[in-house]
């Protein structure tokens, strides 16, 4: 991630995507985290790997699923087991909680989208298969489960989920799953920064199962 950081701010340098990446990430606030897509420039950035992904060695860290167009949903359900064949650790993030960010962003002269950041959702349907030091109560599990079925049932025809619908189930989500928010950690926060994916609101971090402790949620 860092070489796809700097090679694209070294490209783009008028949007100052460093520095739009770390207010998102590390700002204190959302004044700071929610930054417009106008602001942020580019819509993704390339990596450019020409390369196999070393699995076994925690290639790919992390997963994010975006939670408007696949929870609930049967290619949500095909992100988990992928998640899970894999060995990697999944969460959620509402982002901008659109369907299609290049189809669903406004004309130019419309203020563009903002992006919710702060802490994202853990999937407690992978967190097992991805030995993560993280253990779960059979009611969060429940409510997790409960969770995406509620979200397929107010799917549209064709899978849409309305933008109103989103933010009220993304609420939900971080009210009910209160404790399984995982926030990134901001530089000396977790011991081995390769090996942990985020905190807790409790302050403990996520990690990839070595020696520390088992944290149950």
């Amino acid at each position: 991630m860092d070489h796809a950081l700097l090679n694209n701010h070294l490209f783009l340098k008028p949007f100052n995507i460093l520095g739009a990446m770390f207010a998102r990430w590390y700002g204190a606030n959302e004044s700071w985290t929610n930054v417009s897509m106008k602001l942020f420039g580019p819509w993704y950035l390339e990596t450019d790997v020409l390369a196999n992904v070393l699995y076994e060695e925690r290639g790919i860290k992390l997963l994010v699923g975006a939670f408007v167009p696949l929870f609930g949903t049967p290619r949500g359900r095909l992100l988990q087991q992928f998640a899970k064949k894999k060995g990697i650790a999944l969460t959620w993030a509402l982002g901008q909680a659109t369907m299609d960010p290049f189809k669903d962003r406004p004309p130019k002269h419309k203020t563009m989208p903002s992006f919710k950041a702060g802490p994202r959702i853990l999937d407690l349907t992978t967190s097992a298969s991805a030995r993560l030091n993280v253990s779960s109560h059979g009611s969060a599990r429940c409510a997790f489960e409960k969770l995406w079925e509620d979200v397929a049932s107010v799917r549209g025809p064709s899978g849409e989920l309305a933008q109103e619908k989103a933010w009220a189930l993304w609420a939900r989500a971080e009210t009910e799953l209160h404790s399984s928010r995982v926030a990134l950690p901001a530089p000396g926060m977790c011991a081995d920064w390769d090996a942990c994916i985020g905190t807790l609101l409790t302050g403990e971090c996520v990690c990839y199962r070595s020696t520390t402790a088992d944290i149950v949620v």
